[in-house]
């Protein structure tokens, strides 16, 4: 029993949702209500925590349905980290994505009929990114990318709170989770070309691949610098300041990446990253 849960929580990556947790308790408290520090009003403080628990439940839907179509390219790619079809059946993952996206949508209705319509196009949108955009080219690479900066920017939506800040840090989310799926996808090569898939690294090949990754990251960091220069407010100073070495660092890692393992540090590095400007938030 205490095996079949560990590897549910492993399906449903328990560990990204406690960092998308972080991601938008951060934004509430130190962005989009600084003033009111951890006081905040009771009605307001409830519909935030529906609203991360509603985030929650509908991206382990999207895990769960990722997993469920996933089952024989995985077995390809990385046979030993398979759970869908082996621990839990491909039946009960099913299940499983269909209750938390009722419950995500039971629970965004709650806030507001907006926030409803974004879990319902979240939930779509990731079953389809499941059953077909995730192999084909750059588009679910996109669209996985577009989602996760959208729930850095909800807090702020959901309250109808303006926030040019929380947009930048939405837009870091943008690019560092669209660097990484490409990588994600060139470390899959193997079992995403065996079934047919289009996907970057596919069309384009390795070297190509590390070009575009190598293009966006510099575009990024041109982004960055020119948000900075024009900018009055020293937090977004601060944080190209913290943000731009890593990623300068990411790019001399990326042009010595030739082997799959190699690929797979830069996916980690990608991880840290994406932790290092969540944290950035508490600056602010």
């Amino acid at each position: 029993m205490l095996l079949q849960l560990n590897h549910f929580f492993k399906v449903i990556r328990f560990k990204n949702l406690l960092i998308l947790v972080l991601t938008q308790v951060l934004a509430f408290y130190f962005i989009v209500f600084p003033r009111l520090s951890f006081v905040v009003d009771n009605i307001v403080y409830l519909k935030a925590v529906i609203v991360m628990l509603s985030t929650m439940f509908v991206t382990a839907a999207g895990y769960l349905i990722n997993d469920y179509y996933d089952v024989k390219i995985d077995l390809l790619n990385k046979p030993e980290k398979v759970i869908v079809g082996y621990t839990i059946s491909r039946r009960y993952a099913l299940i499983f994505h269909s209750i938390f996206n009722l419950i995500a949508i039971a629970l965004a209705y709650f806030v507001d009929y907006y926030f409803m319509g974004i879990v319902l196009l979240t939930a779509l949108f990731l079953w389809i990114y499941s059953n077909k955009l995730k192999r084909s080219f750059l588009t679910g690479n996109m669209l996985v990318a577009l989602l996760t900066a959208i729930s850095v920017y909800l807090p702020a939506f959901v309250f109808r709170h303006r926030s040019e800040l929380l947009m930048l840090f939405a837009l870091y989310s943008f690019f560092i989770c669209l660097i990484r799926e490409i990588i994600k996808d060139v470390e899959d090569m193997k079992g995403d070309a065996a079934f047919g898939s289009k996907t970057l690294p596919i069309v384009l090949g390795m070297r190509k691949s590390k070009s575009v990754v190598l293009w966006i990251t510099v575009l990024f960091i041109s982004i960055q610098i020119g948000i900075s220069l024009f900018s009055i407010n020293h937090k977004v100073i601060l944080i190209a300041l913290v943000t731009i070495p890593f990623l300068i660092h990411f790019l001399y890692k990326l042009s010595k990446a030739d082997t799959n393992q190699a690929f797979k540090d830069l996916s980690l590095h990608c991880k840290i990253l994406m932790l290092i400007g969540v944290l950035m938030m508490v600056l602010c």
